[in-house]
């Protein structure tokens, strides 16, 4: 019990919910202690938090969820938070785990929707750029090409983004272009990352 609780101040009390309380029956127990009345175990391992009042309660069952693979009750009830008057960073937390809810399920033109709204919640480089990241990757998979590419040359052209990121989004575009056999497209790529 005293590793996880060095654990939880090392790295968040929300991760450690989702990764130890399914493993741990003594965690219900430190629940207890820090004030999460109302959390019980459940099926599949779940965390239920029943009338999830706080913020934070809220995104300990997003991510237990998340945790779980219960896609579609994320979905399901993601637009009911959603609703709620939230800060910034909640309503950023819930986009973002919506939007992956949504890629999990192969919801891949969902998923960029999410991710954009997220995007416009957030200055921070780091985030932005992840964020940025997944919309490419979502716009790949819709299998939209035209729109991929202009995406993603867009995103490397005006957006500011951590190396990175500017690395894994140069690479999508060029393994997009030996794929469809456009060597020329590979170097011009490169060239232009290289000269970054």
């Amino acid at each position: 019990l005293k590793s996880c609780l060095a654990f939880s101040k090392r790295y968040g009390l929300k991760r450690v919910f989702g990764m130890v309380l399914r493993e741990n029956s003594q965690m219900l127990g430190l629940a207890d202690k820090l004030g999460f009345k109302k959390v019980r175990t459940a099926a599949l391992n779940e965390v239920e938090i029943a009338g999830y009042e706080s913020e934070q309660f809220m995104l300990i069952q997003l991510e237990v969820w998340m945790a779980n693979g219960l896609n579609r009750r994320i979905i399901k009830e993601s637009p009911a938070i959603l609703k709620r008057s939230l800060n910034n960073e909640t309503r950023l937390q819930v986009y973002l785990t919506l939007g992956d809810a949504h890629f999990n399920q192969e919801d891949y033109s969902q998923s960029r929707s999410q991710f954009y709204r997220a995007l416009d919640l957030t200055d921070d480089i780091n985030k932005r750029s992840l964020i940025q990241f997944n919309i490419a990757l979502s716009s790949f998979y819709t299998k939209n090409y035209p729109s991929f590419l202009q995406e993603t040359q867009g995103i490397l052209t005006r957006e500011q983004l951590t190396p990175e990121i500017r690395y894994n989004l140069t690479q999508l575009l060029v393994n997009y272009y030996q794929n469809s056999g456009q060597t020329n497209l590979v170097d011009q790529t490169l060239e232009a990352y290289i000269s970054k």
